[in-house]
């Protein structure tokens, strides 16, 4: 049973609620824990077919006046709560707004507040609207003529005032035969001549961001995605924004898409230096990681169970389908015939509010994603 279990993935029928924010209301991002000083917002531009053509994690820490940004590949696979592995730029053309949130916060394990998406139009606006931005071209951005040619948009060369569409084509821009790894400086340049050129104070930068209408969809209210903005600007000002690349390994697909996996101790490296203040308490305290597969095909019970599983500390990996919507009650499963292992499951048990006499089983089968499976059936209270 245990096999077909881990190798089964069907559509994902997890759900999350979202309430979008507004130009007025609290100043409080969600999530943030008690003490925790560093705010952190995602970033994503979406291209005509609904999917990231580029996704940025921003960090600021308002106490100690330091910021960090992180560049993630649209192509780096993630797991995508209800919808199993994707591509990470696929998850924000999903119905579900929250999704790349979500799936960027377990990717990297760190808690991401709110997000920011915007449109090739929205971004052509916002530059334009703060004046152009300041960006050096590393290689001229070339479009097609209609004869079949080829004529550069925007030259090579630095400290370029660049216009609204000369910014987005930059932004998006990939010369032949590269991979996509090789936007994301571009992207990156852009959206930091954008922190640059933003307008002082926060009520300013949030008349800026108003302006751009239906294009601009934020989980926060306008007033605190402003606020998070200024910040990380002025720590971009002050030298204090260090910027990288989402560690990550090309995958072998067979095939002439690439993909890719994250490093995942470059990633906890990279997490120490830029978003430690952000890694939900109890995340590493061991061997706690817990994959959720649905045994009854309920809407919504991915996100339920992540919810509860890091609010007791344990970290989530993901959910699945299980291999049939047929389990009256619920099961959980551990790897370790010892008794910190059954503690665990019953750890694990506990926090998802299963009832006391759900079973935990050892199971000899050897894998490498979770601690702990939970299988979870009728009895999974909403």
């Amino acid at each position: 049973m245990l096999i077909t279990v881990l190798l089964f993935v069907g559509a994902g029928v997890a759900a999350a609620v979202f309430v979008a924010g507004g130009p007025g209301g609290s100043a409080q991002l969600r999530g943030t824990a008690a003490g925790r000083t560093q705010s952190t917002l995602l970033v994503q531009l979406r291209g005509p077919d609904g999917s990231a053509i580029g996704s940025a994690l921003l960090g600021h820490d308002a106490k100690n006046a330091r910021g960090s940004m992180l560049l993630v590949p649209d192509r780096v696979v993630a797991d995508v709560p209800g919808h199993g592995p994707l591509p990470y730029g696929e998850a924000l053309a999903l119905p579900d707004p929250d999704l790349s949130r979500q799936s960027v916060a377990d990717l990297v394990g760190v808690t991401v507040d709110t997000w920011w998406t915007m449109d090739g139009p929205a971004l052509v606006r916002l530059v334009d609207r703060v004046g152009g931005v300041l960006v050096d071209v590393d290689t001229a951005v070339q479009a097609a003529t209609p004869d079949g040619g080829a004529t550069i948009v925007v030259p090579a060369g630095r400290a370029q005032r660049l216009n609204g569409s000369a910014a987005m084509s930059y932004a998006t821009y990939l010369a032949a035969g590269e991979e996509q790894v090789a936007q994301l400086p571009r992207w990156q340049a852009v959206l930091q001549g954008v922190l640059r050129s933003l307008p002082p104070g926060a009520p300013a930068a949030g008349s800026a961001l108003q302006s751009l209408g239906t294009g601009l969809v934020t989980s926060a209210p306008v007033n605190v995605l402003a606020g998070v903005l200024t910040g990380a600007a002025a720590d971009l000002r002050a030298g204090e924004l260090a910027a990288e690349t989402l560690p990550v390994r090309r995958i072998d697909t067979g095939t002439d898409q690439p993909a890719y996996g994250i490093d995942r101790s470059a990633v906890r490296d990279l997490v120490d230096r830029q978003l430690a203040d952000s890694v939900p308490a109890g995340s590493r305290s061991g061997d706690n990681r817990v994959l959720v597969l649905n045994g009854v095909g309920r809407p919504g019970l991915g996100e339920q169970a992540r919810a509860r599983l890091q609010s007791a500390g344990l970290a989530y990996v993901g959910s699945r389908n299980a291999s049939n919507f047929d389990y009256p009650r619920s099961q959980v499963l551990v790897f370790d015939d010892t008794p910190q292992a059954q503690v665990l499951g019953r750890r694990a048990a506990a926090a998802l509010s299963l009832p006391p006499d759900t079973p935990v089983q050892y199971s000899p089968q050897a894998q490498s994603i979770a601690d702990v499976i939970a299988i979870l059936g009728q009895d999974f209270p909403p």
